[in-house]
């Protein structure tokens, strides 16, 4: 049997459309259009990120709460990149306000209580022989800022001296302060005590000295021909350090 042209053609696509899937895919890939967009999936996974935990920079607080504010004690005291923080009634020194602006060191003026300023203050007694009106006035101001500081009234000199030597050789308190004219007499009586180291002091100056090369832990204070914010300053330092330390060793040629 023979067959036209147009029979074969039919019966050929009828034999492709038997042997097709009945359900094609659609075509992977179709021409886009100009204005169409490719969307790809990309698959999940998890990626470990590192984190670098910033420290946080901790500013050094520096509280003052002298009556007056100079430029010695900001040598000694305010350092660069500090917060400073001075009492609401201090007087700043021309020269101090200098050493401020030159330094270009930021303060502000702020409460100074005894918890802010960081103070021991604990283990001070005050001996009270020789008293003015200004050693009055700043004894009272520091009590009352540190309560835990206790003072006392003594007779002479001497009596001073012997009270101090009692008191330290029992072991009663770690550091006295002695407020008398006869500052080095007293100092001298009870050093010969081994557990004493006693200095004589008049200002902030004479402080200094003592307290860096010896450590002293009896004090003996002239309040002559001194202010009531001279001592009070004076008195604020001493008691800002706790007594008893070890002076440090300093070779004598």
């Amino acid at each position: 049997m023979q067959f036209d042209a147009a029979t074969i053609e039919r019966m050929v696509r009828d034999v492709l459309r038997q042997i097709q899937p009945a359900s094609s895919s659609p075509p992977l890939s179709s021409p886009a259009s100009p204005n169409s967009t490719l969307l790809l999936s990309v698959p999940d996974k998890q990626v470990e990120v590192t984190r670098r935990t910033e420290q946080p920079i901790v500013t050094p607080r520096i509280v003052l709460a002298d009556r007056i504010i100079t430029a010695d004690l900001l040598k000694e005291k305010a350092k660069p990149a500090s917060q400073l923080i001075i009492g609401p009634k201090s007087i700043i020194t021309p020269a101090a306000q200098d050493f401020l602006r030159l330094n270009r060191i930021n303060w502000e003026r702020g409460p100074t209580t005894p918890a802010a300023d960081s103070i021991p203050s604990v283990g001070w007694r005050i001996l009270i022989s020789s008293a003015n009106e200004p050693i009055k006035k700043a004894i009272a101001a520091l009590c009352q800022q540190r309560t835990q500081i206790k003072h006392e009234l003594v007779g002479t000199a001497t009596e001073a001296a012997t009270a101090v030597v009692t008191a330290m050789s029992r072991g009663e308190v770690p550091g006295m302060i002695v407020v008398t004219a006869a500052a080095h007499a007293v100092a001298c009586r009870v050093n010969r005590q081994a557990s004493i180291r006693a200095a004589a002091v008049s200002d902030l100056k004479s402080w200094n000295a003592a307290e860096t090369s010896l450590h002293p832990n009896v004090v003996c204070v002239d309040p002559s021909e001194r202010s009531f914010m001279e001592l009070q300053n004076l008195l604020n330092r001493i008691v800002s350090q706790a007594p008893g330390a070890d002076p440090p060793l300093i070779e004598i040629t």
